[in-house]
């Protein structure tokens, strides 16, 4: 029997656990790995199995194969490397071997291994000089990441976090692609942050050399970093990087296999590169993969995401009104989370309401002209919280779009 785990349970896994359905043989099986009962597939009719839930099928079904899929989540990869090592009856689709599996999902190793200043102890009196933060080594995103600030933030660290020099100056994330040895840089997109969350990305205005420049040195790296492993495997990459005004030298600050989050590696890197990460899931299900020739960077468009973060409380309503496009090439917005949810205090990346997508083309583009028609997009799209009325701008951090006209 051949069976298949596809993880997470997220909206944009629906295509291939539609796939994955209609072509379903007598002899073979689909589950939905995800520990959030309620996860997006769960409300679409998906039966969803917790970790521990796989974990008892495949002891159970001992003489079966299962693929396990994911490219789009640190929770699946995790569960992924776990499940490996445990049953032999597992195979991985999109991920690397265990070896280097094994260190990319712990952030002091990895960062370690390519040469960044990571510390699992430090001394406090060295952070007056300079400053750490301090992350959870099996974190997802921002999530966990704090401030070393007073002595008290060193008392709390155990096997569990580490700290990391921190760096100041302006943040990249870089979509990429991994074949054996073979590294190909597909997006490189600027990030403006409030705190250790991501407001929004775009790419634009980005001056040929240095973009160049940070490509090189980043691929330089992970290709010396992928060369100290005998890995033939296929698989997405994501990473994010620092570069400081007074230093040029890109500072790695996180990696994943895996795409961007939040459909950055999905729909944002097909609008801006041409690329269609679902069209390279597809061809690894069936085999079909042979060859990967995105070595020329182009952009055909130019993207905005802005992100709506959450405010604690129950979502009651999210109204979209009739918004004029013509301005734009494209956009679109996806609602992450349903009606009814309630919302914790946002402390990180994952506290989202939606993203909205715009793409434009660069020759006709005017920053102050279509940064109002953003702005009055926003402050149309209307969202109900605890029985109070907000719009997306009200919500967003607009004062960071301002950057894209000065900065």
């Amino acid at each position: 029997m051949i069976n298949y785990i596809l993880s997470p349970g997220s909206k944009f896994s629906l295509d291939f656990a539609n796939l994955i359905t209609n072509n379903l043989t007598s002899n073979s099986n689909l589950f939905i790995v995800d520990d959030d009962p309620k996860c997006y597939l769960a409300n679409h009719g998906f039966k969803i199995f917790s970790s521990d839930d796989i974990k008892f099928i495949i002891k159970k079904e001992c003489f079966s194969v299962f693929y396990f899929i994911s490219w789009c989540s640190d929770f699946a990869i995790k569960i992924a490397y776990e499940l490996k090592v445990n049953y032999k009856q597992i195979e991985l689709l999109l991920l690397p071997d265990n070896e280097l599996l094994y260190l990319l999902i712990d952030k002091f190793l990895y960062l370690s291994f390519l040469g960044e200043n990571v510390f699992t102890e430090i001394d406090y009196n060295f952070t007056k000089k300079i400053k750490f933060i301090k992350k959870p080594r099996l974190g997802s995103g921002s999530r966990g990441i704090s401030d070393v600030i007073l002595k008290n933030d060193l008392s709390n660290i155990d096997n569990n976090n580490f700290f990391q020099q921190k760096y100041i100056g302006k943040e990249y994330s870089l979509e990429g692609f991994v074949n054996g040895s073979h590294f190909y840089p597909w997006l490189l997109s600027r990030r403006l942050m409030n705190q250790y969350s991501c407001n929004i990305i775009y790419s634009l205005d980005l001056d040929k050399d240095k973009y160049h420049s940070y490509i090189e040195y980043i691929s330089k790296k992970i290709k010396s970093f992928l060369h100290q492993f005998s890995n033939s495997k296929k698989f997405f990459i994501h990473l994010e990087f620092i570069v400081e005004e007074q230093d040029p030298v890109p500072r790695i600050i996180d990696m994943s296999p895996r795409v961007g989050g939040f459909g950055i590696g999905g729909d944002y890197l097909f609008q801006v590169s041409g690329i269609n990460t679902k069209d390279i899931v597809l061809k690894t299900l069936d085999n079909s993969i042979t060859k990967f020739d995105y070595e020329s960077f182009s952009y055909l468009k130019s993207n905005i995401i802005i992100f709506i973060p959450y405010k604690k409380g129950i979502l009651e309503d999210f109204t979209l009104p009739d918004i004029p496009s013509d301005e734009f090439m494209s956009y679109s917005i996806d609602q992450f989370i349903s009606i009814g949810k309630e919302m914790c205090i946002p402390i990180c990346d994952s506290h989202r309401i939606c993203q909205i997508n715009f793409s434009f083309d660069l020759k006709t583009f005017n920053h102050t002209k279509k940064i109002n028609v953003i702005k009055n997009i926003l402050s149309l799209i209307l969202i109900r919280i605890s029985s109070e009325n907000y719009t997306a701008l009200e919500l967003s951090n607009f004062s960071y779009l301002k950057k894209l006209l000065f900065n």
